[in-house]
C-alpha cells in the first residue's frame, strides 16, 4: 500500500497479467488484441459509428500499458482513419511504458 491506497503494480505482478508489450507474452496479447478489433471494427455497431467520423477519438479506460487501446487505433489508422487515444491508468509506469510504446 502506497498512502494507505493499494499499489496496482504490485497487483499486477501477482496477478501475473501480461502487460509489458515488449515481453513475448505482451507481444502475444498485443497480436490477439488486433486480431479481436479487427473482428470488432467490422461489427454492424462499429461499421455505424465509423461511417459517421473521420476522426475517431478512443478513451481507453484503466488501460494500463495500453494494448487494447492502440490495437483498436492501429486498425482504425490502417483503414484510413485520423485516431485520437487516450489511456487513462492509475500507475505512472504503466502510462509511461503506453506513451513510449504507442
Amino acid at each position: 500500500m502506497i498512502g494507505g491506497v493499494f499499489d496496482l503494480s504490485e497487483f499486477y505482478k501477482i496477478l501475473g497479467w501480461p502487460e509489458d508489450p515488449y515481453s513475448d507474452a505482451g507481444r502475444k496479447r498485443f497480436k490477439n488484441a488486433l486480431k479481436f478489433m479487427e473482428i470488432l471494427s467490422r461489427h454492424r455497431w462499429m461499421k455505424n459509428i465509423l461511417n459517421k467520423r473521420k476522426v475517431i477519438k478512443i478513451l481507453d479506460v484503466c488501460g494500463g500499458t495500453g494494448i487494447g487501446g492502440i490495437a483498436l487505433a492501429k486498425i482504425l489508422l490502417d483503414k484510413g482513419f485520423k485516431v485520437n487515444l487516450f489511456v487513462a491508468d492509475l500507475r505512472e509506469d504503466a502510462l509511461k511504458t503506453a506513451q513510449k510504446w504507442g
